[in-house]
């Protein structure tokens, strides 16, 4: 299925974005980044681009949710900009002067919850290039990877700190799921949930 042709974002108002298998140089002249607005990571292959502001969109990321309910019932938001720093790397900004969209999950009682999209794709993809390729490096099959659920359900009486973790991988999986449109991370995340809880 091709994506729509010209599309436009409530984030980047003002921008018309046309799709192109293999997108064009950017502009205005003296820039040579091809980053995606939302989630900073370089494109490679198709993507939208507005020649008049000179802004990116991966496919993906032009789809993403604005909305995401955790298993909890907790809820998270896309955010243009971010007010804190991210919960996965710490920092502000995807990079120098870049922050890029993150999910935010409010708290009443403590500080809200961030998380770069650019940081939950980073993650995703460095998980499937560590553990779900298979050993043959001339082979795009994915192995059949279930969690170790000896490993999670020795879990009985845990830390603080273990708790806020699991937490906040379980958030983490949702992105990705949703990000990536692959349902596994959902269904890894319910199981951990699951079996944690």
């Amino acid at each position: 299925m091709r994506p729509e042709s010209t599309t436009h974002h409530e984030f980047c108002k003002g921008s018309v974005f046309k799709f192109f298998d293999v997108p064009p140089k950017p502009r205005p002249k003296g820039s040579h980044h091809q980053y995606c607005v939302a989630c900073g990571i370089h494109v490679k292959g198709c993507a939208y681009y507005c020649g008049n502001s000179g802004r990116y969109l991966h496919p993906r990321c032009k789809d993403l949710p604005y909305k995401l309910t955790l298993d909890d019932g907790k809820v998270l938001r896309l955010c243009e900009t971010s007010s804190s720093k991210c919960k996965y790397c710490g920092r502000k900004n995807v990079r120098e002067e870049f922050t890029g969209w993150s999910y935010v999950k409010k708290s009443i009682w403590r500080k809200n919850s961030h998380f770069h999209v650019h940081c939950v794709k980073e993650k995703q993809i460095q998980s499937w290039k560590d553990n779900y390729f298979a050993s043959d490096k001339n082979s795009v099959a994915l192995k059949k990877k279930s969690p170790d659920t000896k490993q999670i359900t020795t879990l009985g009486s845990r830390s603080k700190k273990t708790n806020k973790f699991l937490k906040y991988a379980r958030i983490m999986f949702s992105i990705a799921s949703s990000i990536f449109g692959d349902p596994t991370g959902g269904i890894v995340t319910a199981t951990a949930y699951a079996l944690t809880n």
